[in-house]
């Protein structure tokens, strides 16, 4: 919704035409919530199953499934985003990306959790 707004802003259409879309930094403040909450989350979970992965017998031979290694990845861009956004105090766009990445990441790992039958099923 931030890309559509810049960009609603930027060719000057009046507010009455399109969708209605909150203002850009109302926008961006949830979207700076959203991060606060999801890493600190993401932590946790990535923690708790790598401690689930320890006490089984095999330990860490699973570490190759691509689940476990989409939600590392996941976890180090939003390390990144993370660290753009208070680090390096990047707001706007660059975040808006970013977030989308993470968000298209999010969505690889948790369909990748999942083992699909033949017929497409869970």
């Amino acid at each position: 919704m931030y890309l559509v707004q810049v960009r609603r802003l930027r060719a000057k259409i009046p507010p009455g035409h399109g969708m209605k879309l909150l203002s850009l930094e109302r926008l961006e403040e949830m979207n700076r919530r959203a991060i606060i909450l999801s890493f600190p989350l993401l932590t946790a979970g990535l923690l708790v199953g790598l401690a689930l992965m320890l006490e089984q017998a095999d330990g860490f031979a699973q570490l190759n499934l691509p689940k476990i290694l989409s939600t590392i990845i996941l976890w180090v861009v939003f390390a990144i985003l993370l660290y753009l956004r208070y680090g390096m105090h990047a707001r706007g766009r660059r975040v808006a990306f970013m977030t989308i990445v993470a968000f298209g990441l999010l969505m690889f790992t948790l369909v990748s959790a999942h083992h699909f039958g033949p017929e497409g099923m869970p």
